[in-house]
């Protein structure tokens, strides 16, 4: 590893709001229209970016911190997802503002497109990614998104051990690295709920471990029996299958009806015997007449209202140290790229708002999973 302090390594492995994507010409706009937002119009890029980073100094102090992985290589064919970090935050400025005096934007992680796990590449190559992001061969730094993805989550952990952590992704799994160290923190006091149209619990896809639709397999591992998933329609699989193969309490969309949801969810959390809670939150598990742009679309599922109420319920009652907004693809819409304007982008829009819930109502009463 590094000998690095924590705040300059991170400094190495983390760029601007919108920077992660290494986009300098075509989609490059979008980063400096969202960094005029954070930073100040009247500023120019490098004084922006010198911006950012003097605000990593604050990590030690943060309440919470939010993190950027514009990763979709995990994805499935349909990809976009890369660009839902950039369009939630330009909605959720146009629609809130600023975010709140407590939560300090880390930025993102620099995402190589072509690059997943560093696991899953030669030494050579590795090697050769290295040299092209860091420059300093002595360094010892992870190159791969959810490599960087860890190794980040863990040094904020070791700067401030209670922050609570907000990741807007990306594709889902990049909720793997952000749960592995969230876990390694916490061990089994931690406990996930997971709001999705799919179970996300094939243990490869046609031999490959680190992907959309593998991440709970592998946190369920670590956690066995605390993970929640509500709102499955979409699998190969009956109920009875995957809970006999996996480690997970699954609450299908169909289960759920007006008047026995929320106190089910909720019973359900509290029968886990745990003390922490991190929820992350599938765009897809919303119905796509709300949320049409994601890559794996599924009908007959939520409505927005419900996940913002089920998201507002857990954080009143739970210690939630965690959560993220996933699978928001703006490029999936019905605009084409070139004339995206997250904005007024409805899904982006819609990740926004559940955004809004994560950062905005841990004031609440926290309590524990009984």
């Amino acid at each position: 590893m590094s000998h690095l302090d924590s705040i300059t390594e991170l400094r190495k492995l983390l760029r601007a709001p919108g920077l992660g994507i290494l986009t300098l010409s075509s989609g490059g706009r979008h980063a400096r229209s969202l960094l005029a937002k954070v930073y100040g119009h009247d500023r120019s890029l490098d004084s922006a970016i010198n911006q950012w980073e003097t605000e990593l100094d604050r990590i030690a102090s943060a309440k919470t911190v939010l993190l950027g992985i514009p990763s979709d290589t995990g994805s499935s064919i349909a990809r976009g997802s890369n660009f839902g970090p950039i369009g939630v935050r330009q909605a959720y400025f146009s629609m809130f503002g600023q975010f709140p005096g407590d939560v300090l934007d880390l930025g993102d992680v620099v995402v190589v497109p072509q690059l997943l796990h560093d696991s899953m590449y030669s030494p050579g190559l590795i090697s050769d990614v290295h040299r092209k992001l860091y420059g300093d061969e002595s360094l010892d730094l992870p190159v791969s998104p959810l490599s960087i993805a860890r190794r980040v989550t863990e040094l904020v952990l070791k700067e401030n051990p209670g922050v609570r952590i907000a990741m807007l992704g990306g594709d889902h799994g990049n909720s793997r690295p952000i749960l592995e160290a969230l876990c390694e923190q916490y061990s089994d006091e931690l406990a996930v709920l997971q709001i999705d149209a799919h179970t996300d619990l094939s243990e490869d896809r046609f031999g490959v471990e680190y992907c959309y639709n593998t991440w709970a397999n592998h946190v369920a591992r670590l956690i066995p029996g605390k993970i929640v998933q509500i709102g499955i329609r979409a699998t190969i699989k009956t109920k009875k299958q995957w809970m006999r193969e996996q480690p997970v309490f699954q609450i299908w969309k169909h289960e759920l009806n007006d008047s026995n949801a929320v106190d089910l969810v909720l019973e359900t959390l509290g029968s886990l015997n745990a003390s922490k809670l991190y929820i992350t939150n599938d765009i897809d598990a919303t119905d796509p007449k709300y949320a049409p742009a994601t890559g794996t679309a599924a009908e007959g599922g939520f409505h927005p209202a419900f996940v913002k109420n089920i998201v507002n319920q857990a954080i009143q009652n739970f210690d939630v140290i965690g959560g993220d907004v996933v699978e928001v693809a703006p490029c999936l819409g019905d605009e084409p790229f070139h004339k995206i304007s997250f904005e007024t982008d409805i899904t982006c829009r819609l990740g926004a708002e559940y955004l809004h819930e994560l950062l905005t109502k841990n004031e609440g009463s926290m309590g524990s999973i009984r």
